[in-house]
């Protein structure tokens, strides 16, 4: 995994309620890349702050995501998957 794989925005307030009452929640590192998290103090949202771009979201999920989690699981394909009763969802 690359450490440089994700370029972050800061937050300045609330995603769900627009607050910017916010208190620290601690923080995680995922393949030694850290996230920092806050709880917003008008809503109680977990929220991740500074957030990934969406350039970086799209970056991860087409070249690193599946590729690491997905390779070695054995699902198939959509064009081998053939379940008639999909078409019912």
């Amino acid at each position: 995994m690359k450490t440089d794989l994700f370029q972050f925005t800061p937050i300045g307030k609330c995603i769900l309620c627009e607050s910017e009452k916010q208190h620290d929640a601690g923080g995680s590192s995922w393949q030694g890349i850290g996230f920092s998290y806050c709880i917003c103090g008008g809503c109680g949202l977990k929220y991740m702050r500074p957030r990934p771009t969406p350039e970086s979201y799209q970056r991860f999920y087409r070249d690193e995501y599946w590729q690491q989690n997905m390779r070695a699981q054995g699902y198939a394909s959509v064009i081998e998957f053939n379940d008639e009763n999909a078409d019912q969802l």
